[in-house]
Protein backbone atom coordinates (compact mmCIF):
# COMPACT_ATOMS: atom_id res chain seq x y z
CA UNK A 1 0.00 0.00 0.00
CA UNK A 2 0.98 3.61 -1.02
CA UNK A 3 2.34 5.78 1.75
CA UNK A 4 0.08 8.31 1.40
CA UNK A 5 -2.50 5.81 2.04
CA UNK A 6 -1.08 4.66 5.16
CA UNK A 7 -0.93 8.68 6.18
CA UNK A 8 -4.80 9.19 5.44
CA UNK A 9 -5.90 6.01 7.65
CA UNK A 10 -3.18 7.55 10.26
CA UNK A 11 -5.16 10.85 9.81
CA UNK A 12 -8.67 9.34 9.41
CA UNK A 13 -8.02 7.19 13.02
CA UNK A 14 -6.18 9.66 14.63
CA UNK A 15 -9.45 12.20 14.21
CA UNK A 16 -12.15 9.67 14.86
CA UNK A 17 -10.09 7.74 17.85
CA UNK A 18 -11.15 4.44 16.80
CA UNK A 19 -10.16 1.86 14.10
CA UNK A 20 -13.04 0.30 13.06
CA UNK A 21 -15.09 3.58 12.89
CA UNK A 22 -12.27 4.76 10.46
CA UNK A 23 -11.80 1.55 8.56
CA UNK A 24 -15.95 2.37 7.89
CA UNK A 25 -15.27 5.71 6.96
CA UNK A 26 -12.28 4.59 4.77
CA UNK A 27 -14.12 1.68 3.36
CA UNK A 28 -11.42 -0.56 4.43
CA UNK A 29 -11.21 -3.47 6.67
CA UNK A 30 -10.17 -2.70 10.44
CA UNK A 31 -7.40 -5.42 9.48
CA UNK A 32 -6.47 -3.60 6.39
CA UNK A 33 -6.38 -0.13 8.67
CA UNK A 34 -4.53 -1.64 11.48
CA UNK A 35 -1.96 -3.00 9.02
CA UNK A 36 -1.54 0.56 7.44
CA UNK A 37 -0.39 2.06 10.88
CA UNK A 38 1.68 -1.32 11.32
CA UNK A 39 3.34 -0.01 8.27
CA UNK A 40 3.71 3.19 9.54
CA UNK A 41 4.83 2.53 12.81
CA UNK A 42 7.51 0.43 11.24
CA UNK A 43 8.71 2.77 8.85
CA UNK A 44 8.89 5.75 11.96
CA UNK A 45 10.30 2.97 14.32
CA UNK A 46 7.62 4.55 16.75
CA UNK A 47 4.37 3.88 18.07
CA UNK A 48 1.57 6.15 16.95
CA UNK A 49 -1.12 4.87 19.04
CA UNK A 50 -1.38 3.66 22.74
CA UNK A 51 -4.37 0.93 22.27
CA UNK A 52 -7.16 0.12 24.80
CA UNK A 53 -9.82 -2.38 24.39
CA UNK A 54 -12.25 0.63 23.56
CA UNK A 55 -10.19 3.38 22.12
CA UNK A 56 -6.81 4.78 20.43
CA UNK A 57 -4.88 6.90 21.96
CA UNK A 58 -1.92 9.18 20.18
CA UNK A 59 1.35 8.78 21.58
CA UNK A 60 3.48 11.79 21.49
CA UNK A 61 4.81 10.85 18.65
CA UNK A 62 1.56 10.39 17.36
CA UNK A 63 0.57 13.79 17.99
CA UNK A 64 3.58 15.21 16.21
CA UNK A 65 3.22 13.03 12.88
CA UNK A 66 -0.72 14.00 12.99
CA UNK A 67 0.37 17.69 12.31
CA UNK A 68 2.79 17.22 9.77
CA UNK A 69 0.41 14.31 8.11
CA UNK A 70 -2.60 16.88 7.86
CA UNK A 71 -0.16 19.09 6.07
CA UNK A 72 0.85 17.36 3.82
CA UNK A 73 -2.15 15.80 2.88
CA UNK A 74 -3.86 19.66 2.49
CA UNK A 75 -0.26 19.97 0.30
CA UNK A 76 -1.12 16.86 -1.89
CA UNK A 77 -4.98 18.03 -2.29
CA UNK A 78 -3.67 21.63 -3.01
CA UNK A 79 -1.93 20.41 -6.07
CA UNK A 80 -4.43 18.53 -7.80
CA UNK A 81 -6.64 21.05 -7.55
CA UNK A 82 -4.47 23.12 -9.22
CA UNK A 83 -3.46 20.62 -11.88
CA UNK A 84 -7.72 19.87 -12.19
CA UNK A 85 -8.11 23.74 -12.68
CA UNK A 86 -5.51 23.82 -15.30
CA UNK A 87 -6.95 21.21 -17.10
CA UNK A 88 -10.15 21.96 -17.47
CA UNK A 89 -9.76 25.83 -18.58
CA UNK A 90 -10.01 26.53 -21.68
CA UNK A 91 -6.61 27.53 -23.09
CA UNK A 92 -6.25 30.97 -25.69
CA UNK A 93 -4.47 29.94 -28.50
CA UNK A 94 -1.40 32.79 -29.54
CA UNK A 95 -0.65 33.55 -33.03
Amino acid sequence: MSYVENIKTFVRIYDLGNMSAAARALRISPAVASARISQLEDHLSVKLFQRTTRKLHPTEQGDIFYHGATEILSAIERAEAQVQKITQEPRSHSG
